[in-house]
C-alpha cells in the first residue's frame, strides 16, 4: 500500500470527501495547515447535484493554472477514478476517510431533514436508494464492495476513520512529518446538538436492521478497511502509538486555532471562490 511508504510534504493533496465522514473539521485543519488549500464547492464541478457532482480533468487543470500555488484541493466532487494527477504535472497525495456505516447514514438523514431541507421528513430520504451504501458506490462509482475495496488499497496514500479521528491524524502527523503539519483541529458542522436530531440509541433493533440492511456492502468495505488498512497502520506506527495518542488527546483538550493564521486561510478560500467563473470558462 502506497501511503505506508511515502510522505506527503512535498505532494499535492487531494481529500476525497465523503460526506458525513468528519470531513468538515478535515477541511478546516487542512487550511488552516495549508492557507492555500482550497476546498472545493458543488459549484465547481460540471454536474453539481448533493451526489452526483463531478469536477474533471479540465476543471482541476484549469484550477491549478490559475492559482500555481494551490497546496491542494478536497470535496465531494473528487473521484478516485479520474486521473487528476496527469493534468497537473504534479505528484498528489490521495486521502479519504471512511466512517461506521450506521453512524454515516444516521447523520447523511439527519443533515438532509434538519439542515439542507428543512422538513425533518427522515423516512423519505431513508427510501430513497442514492443515499444506501453511499462509500462504496463513492468509491466504485457503482454498488460493487470489491472494486470499492480495490480502490482503497490502490489508489490511496492514506485512509482515515471518523471514529479515530485522532488516532488517523496522529497516523498522518508522522507521514507528513512533524515540522509539516499539526494535528490539532477544532470541530466544525456539529449537528447533533439540533433537538430533533435522529440518535443509535433512540432507535428500535428493527429500525437499526433496517439501516444495517440498506448498508450491508458499507458495512463489509468498513470492516475491510479497519481490518487491512488501519490495523496494518497502527503497527507500522510502532508501540507508542497508544501512549502518543492519550498525550494528543490531552494537549488538544483547550486548543484553539492562532487567530491570524485562521483568518489568513479565510482570507485565501475567499480569494479562491472569487475565481469560480473562471474555472467554468
Amino acid at each position: 500500500m502506497r501511503f505506508l511508504r511515502q510522505k506527503a510534504m512535498d505532494k499535492i493533496i487531494f481529500f476525497y470527501h465523503i460526506e458525513k465522514c468528519g470531513g468538515t473539521t478535515f477541511h478546516h485543519l487542512m487550511r488552516y495547515n495549508y492557507p492555500t488549500y482550497f476546498s472545493l464547492s458543488p459549484n465547481y464541478s460540471s454536474k453539481s447535484d448533493l451526489t452526483g457532482g463531478v469536477i474533471t480533468k479540465k476543471e482541476i487543470r484549469r484550477l491549478f493554472r490559475i492559482l500555481p500555488f494551490t497546496k491542494g484541493v478536497g470535496g465531494h466532487t473528487l473521484r478516485p477514478s479520474i486521473d487528476y494527477q496527469s493534468v497537473i504535472g504534479k505528484d498528489i497525495f490521495r486521502l479519504t476517510f471512511l466512517r461506521e456505516p450506521v453512524s454515516r447514514f444516521l447523520s447523511h438523514l439527519n443533515y438532509l431533514g434538519l439542515h439542507l431541507y428543512k422538513d425533518k421528513d427522515f423516512d423519505k430520504y431513508m427510501e430513497r436508494k442514492k443515499y444506501e451504501n453511499f462509500m462504496t458506490k463513492r468509491l466504485a462509482g457503482k454498488e460493487d464492495v470489491e472494486v470499492a475495496k480495490r480502490i482503497l488499497i490502490d489508489n490511496f496514500d492514506f485512509v482515515g476513520f471518523t471514529e479515530m479521528f485522532d488516532e488517523s491524524l496522529l497516523i498522518l502527523l508522522k507521514l507528513h512529518g512533524k515540522d509539516n503539519f499539526s494535528p490539532f483541529y477544532e470541530k466544525r458542522n456539529v449537528l447533533n446538538r439540533n433537538k430533533d436530531y435522529r440518535r443509535k440509541g433512540n432507535m428500535s433493533e428493527e429500525f437499526l436492521q433496517r439501516i444495517k440492511d440498506k448498508n450491508d456492502l458499507d458495512i463489509q468495505l468498513y470492516k475491510f478497511a479497519v481490518e487491512n488498512i488501519y490495523e496494518r497502520l497502527v503497527s507500522d506506527y510502532g508501540p507508542a502509538f497508544t501512549h502518543d495518542v492519550k498525550q494528543f488527546q490531552k494537549a488538544k483538550e483547550d486548543h484553539r486555532f492562532n487567530y491570524f493564521r485562521a483568518k489568513a486561510a479565510f482570507f485565501n478560500r475567499a480569494l479562491y471562490y472569487s475565481f469560480e467563473k473562471l474555472l467554468h470558462m
